[in-house]
């Protein structure tokens, strides 16, 4: 991470070697160097408020900034902290800078395939609660995302399905997991979807990623499958009994 100590003027009092490889230079070329030198008008005058704020706070200030410049753009985290001598007097501001870019593009690569996918994609943690979900929960189920996160899924099961999905936690501590399940999950409107899970659990990364489909009108067509073969076996019953009664019938009158 880049480090630099700078003056409550804005001018770098010393730097690190990463921050000035940052900045495209060695840590020499920049101290005694004010930020207003080194970045455009509008940025500069913002490191320059953060920096009055940071002075006057007894707190630690984060910023998080996306910065476009002609090369590649970044996204850094800053964090301002006001430095006092023995005396207690403030003498700077100690900026440390994290560069977060390839946390970033990861994010905005997972945001782009939710957004494509025509399935619906959600991540959740342990304890069943929505922490992200795509545009097709609220399409499939009329519930809005802030509804969704409001409550653990398992309020938006059917009763009787409530026993059947995993505890996440009991994979919490182990190594990652796929597991597959079907549940019915409740509508804005009141009634119920099919749903199958394909989950992936990933303590390592603290979260549980699941990719699920709209299973509903396979589920009818099974039922209404079996309640055809049912009623076929139903009506080769009646069938069998009615030739049974009618050989007896002949039976008899001979």
């Amino acid at each position: 991470m880049g480090i630099g100590y700078l003056d409550t003027n804005g001018t770098i009092l010393l730097i690190n070697k990463i921050g000035a490889q940052k900045l495209h230079g060695k840590p020499e070329d920049f101290v005694g160097r004010s930020i207003t030198d080194l970045t455009n008008h509008e940025f500069a005058e913002t490191l320059l408020e953060r920096i009055t704020i940071a002075a006057n706070s007894k707190d630690s200030m984060v910023y998080e900034d996306h910065i476009k410049l002609p090369k590649p753009e970044k996204w850094y985290i800053f964090t301002f902290t006001r430095i006092e001598n023995s005396e207690g007097e403030i003498t700077g501001v100690q900026i440390v800078a994290n560069d977060i870019t390839t946390v970033k593009k990861a994010q905005r690569e997972r945001d782009r395939f939710f957004n494509l996918s025509s399935n619906l994609l959600c991540v959740t943690d342990f304890n069943g609660c929505f922490k992200q979900l795509n545009h097709n929960w609220e399409e499939l189920l009329g519930w809005s995302e802030t509804e969704l996160k409001s409550k653990p899924i398992q309020e938006f099961m059917h009763p009787q399905d409530r026993s059947k999905k995993p505890d996440f936690n009991e994979y919490a501590r182990g190594t990652d997991s796929n597991i597959k399940f079907e549940n019915r999950f409740k509508t804005k409107h009141g009634n119920y979807k099919w749903l199958s899970w394909n989950v992936s659990i990933l303590p390592s990364e603290g979260i549980v990623f699941a990719d699920v489909r709209d299973v509903t009108n396979q589920k009818l067509s099974e039922e209404a499958l079996l309640m055809s073969e049912k009623s076929t076996e139903h009506c080769s019953n009646m069938i069998q009994i009615t030739r049974s009664y009618l050989t007896k019938t002949e039976s008899s009158w001979m």
